[in-house]
């Protein structure tokens, strides 16, 4: 099922409107006893999106009212489902079992439609109710119980199920059978995220460690509760910093001006950010992420304070900074429990999710284009840049790996290009798709052809698009660019090599499963705290699922099967051209009959491909005739020799086409090295 339907008490008689809502529930599979106190002024209205096995309703009540799951409503019920209620606007009491929690705006909270429960509302609500049955998510009994009703785990994995919900319950149109299976599977996937985390969170190691940091906090507020300074941030009281930017010549104004230096009493070591302008207005990681008293060691402290030195607070030509000839890997340390030290480029284990930052703030002019290339190759990204003006280019990468994937968040000052080279590609870990959306700034995405054909795409914020690293690809930034860059492995796709030329560099259509890959690229990139190991592959598994829903949704569009065998139809072209390209009667109405089509329909194929048959065989002739020339003997090989094996007509002909494309004439080229 996936159509979507509408109900409102509107036009329904006062005296009917209980037993009118109450039957609009059960037939949206949420049936429900609605308790309204004055009737005549109940006015409510539920959408219905179905999506499958699944079902995700939009409720909004104008007036007070109440809502019982009785037991007679249990008994109306169909197959066993788990309902996720999220409130979009408005308040609601909940109670379910001995269990009651009062909800939260855009939080999701889990109830059983096996067991009555009941909903109070004192003020108009609007609400989004998703119905997902039992069968679809594998966990124990037990677990069942522990959620029903109560606060789940504030990660990401609950932020996505919310976004998913806004996005599907309040898309205007919908959803078509192609779009709704492949978004059931994605709701599906994330609620069993989201439970399994609050089943990990609530499990007797979750408890024990609780129990252990309370503990501490109140042997800690015992001992220093008369500090009138107490509280969750550290004070800069003790020094020992590893990193010579704390040199007895800085410790006085770090004292001095507290708010701009961040020290941590470390398991017993220290790390900090000295007290410079310039490093206080990088160091934007530490404060946000260090929500834990400084004497407690964590991976999230860990990986705050690392990102914070990669930030560029001790780079190397900054005040006071060592060793400048190891950048990036050592100019600051850090100290673990053992005392041994981690360069401040590298990630940090032992969590689930780990950031790198790096600067070209206080890299030397001469270097920043062979450095930017380094980093862009440590975040699985291998690129060369071409930076017109490099005394004026600035940029930073942020780079978060979330289990078997990475994002980046690339920014940069300048105009630059960026460009996938072959020796790019041979660099490159295993094969992977690009997702790459801009935040603010423009592109222009360029994929070269095997011969003369270019893909162009001119890329705008907010409209995420598809690059394969296996292909060469060129970017074009005409200004200053801030852009989301997402690495997943093919391996977590199912998706054909056909299927991914047809969607790569191309405006891909809207679409909800679209929406909401965008939406959370934005989520990991703003997310600031570590993960454990089993949530981040739980979190790569639904990005990973977003991605897959949407690729899934555009192979199933009728228009994108037309674009599919356009670009069948063109490589058929190409290796024709490659078998048969030194026959100089070769043209397109033998191509043509040798595929079985007109004339007119193979030049229309390769039109909507952005080429011809001309440009293709003229592209791959000329291609041979230069490799012929670069590997020829001087005193041997000849212009017309080339020119006949290469399929031209006469080697004048040949020697004009090749001067056009390549700026100079064959015979300067025959016996040079490529």
């Amino acid at each position: 099922m996936t159509t979507k339907h509408a109900w409102s008490t509107q036009h329904v008689p006062p005296r009917l409107r209980v037993e009118f809502w109450r039957t609009v529930s059960q037939s949206a599979r949420t049936p429900v006893t609605p308790h309204v106190p004055v009737p005549h002024a109940f006015q409510a209205r539920l959408a219905a999106q179905g999506l499958g096995d699944l079902a995700l309703n939009h409720v909004r009540v104008d007036t007070a009212h109440d809502v019982e799951h009785t037991l007679r409503d249990v008994a109306c019920t169909g197959m066993p489902c788990l309902l996720v209620d999220m409130y979009l606007a408005g308040q609601g009491h909940v109670a379910q079992a001995g269990s009651d929690m009062l909800s939260r705006l855009g939080e999701p909270f889990v109830l059983d439609d096996r067991r009555t429960y009941r909903l109070d509302h004192a003020a108009p609500v609007s609400l989004l109710a998703l119905v997902v049955p039992r069968a679809a998510i594998d966990l124990p009994a037990a677990t069942w119980e522990r959620v029903a009703a109560h606060r789940l785990p504030r990660g990401p994995a609950l932020q996505i199920l919310a976004r998913q919900m806004r996005v599907i319950g309040t898309w205007p149109q919908a959803l078509s059978p192609r779009e709704a299976a492949p978004l059931a599977d994605l709701l599906a996937g994330t609620v069993q995220a989201v439970l399994q985390s609050a089943a990990d969170d609530d499990s007797p190691a979750a408890r024990r460690e609780r129990s252990l940091l309370r503990r501490h906090v109140q042997r800690f507020i015992a001992r220093h509760y008369g500090d009138p300074g107490l509280g969750l941030w550290p004070r800069p009281t003790t020094w020992g910093c590893p990193c010579a930017c704390c040199m007895p010549a800085l410790r006085a104004r770090a004292r001095a001006s507290a708010p701009n230096c961040w020290p941590t009493a470390w398991s017993g070591h220290m790390a900090c950010c000295a007290a410079h302008p310039w490093a206080a207005a990088r160091c934007t990681t530490w404060p946000t992420a260090a929500a834990l008293p400084p004497w407690r060691s964590s991976p999230r402290r860990s990986a705050s304070v690392s990102a914070c030195l990669r930030g560029g607070c001790c780079a190397p030509n900054g005040p006071a900074c060592w060793p400048t000839n190891a950048w990036p890997k050592g100019p600051c340390m850090l100290y673990d429990d053992q005392g041994m030290s981690k360069p401040a480029g590298s990630a940090w284990g032992g969590a689930g999710m780990n950031f790198d930052r790096w600067s070209t703030h206080h890299i030397p002019v001469r270097q920043r284009a062979d450095f930017w290339r380094g980093i862009a190759r440590e975040a699985q990204t291998p690129v060369t840049p071409h930076i017109p003006q490099p005394d004026a280019f600035q940029a930073t990468l942020t780079t978060r790996s979330v289990g078997a994937l990475v994002l980046n968040h690339v920014q940069v000052q300048t105009a630059h290009d960026v460009e996938r080279l072959r020796a790019d590609i041979e660099r490159s870990g295993p094969p992977s798709l690009l997702v790459d959306l801009y935040l603010t700034g423009r592109a222009q995405v360029s994929l070269p052809g095997p011969m003369a054909a270019t893909r162009e795409l001119f890329a705008y914020p907010g409209q995420p698009f598809l690059l394969d690293d296996r292909r060469t690809y060129r970017l074009a930034h005409d200004g200053p660019v801030s852009m989301l860059a997402l690495v997943v492995p093919l391996a977590l796709l199912d998706v054909n090599d056909d299927v991914l030329a047809s969607l790569t560099a191309r405006r891909l259509p809207p679409s909800a499963s679209l929406q909401l890959l965008a939406q959370q690229m934005r989520l990991l990139a703003g997310w600031s705290q570590a993960l454990p190991v089993a949530e981040a592959a739980r979190l790569s598994d639904l990005v990973a699922g977003t991605l897959q829903a949407v690729v899934q949704t555009i192979d199933n569009d009728p228009g994108m099967a037309a674009t599919r065998e356009h670009g069948l139809i063109t490589r058929r072209v190409r290796k024709l051209i490659a078998r048969q390209y030194p026959d100089p009667a070769l043209g397109p109405t033998e191509v043509a009959r040798q595929l079985g089509i007109s004339v007119r329909t193979l030049q229309a194929h390769l039109a909507q491909e952005g080429t011809s048959f001309t440009a293709e065989l003229m592209a791959y002739r000329l291609e041979r005739a230069h490799a012929l020339l670069h590997g020829g003997n001087l005193g041997t090989t000849t212009v017309m020799d080339v020119a006949e094996r290469c399929g031209f007509s006469s080697p004048s002909h040949f020697s004009r086409r090749f001067s056009v494309h390549y700026g100079g004439p064959p015979s300067e080229l025959i016996g040079k090295d490529g």
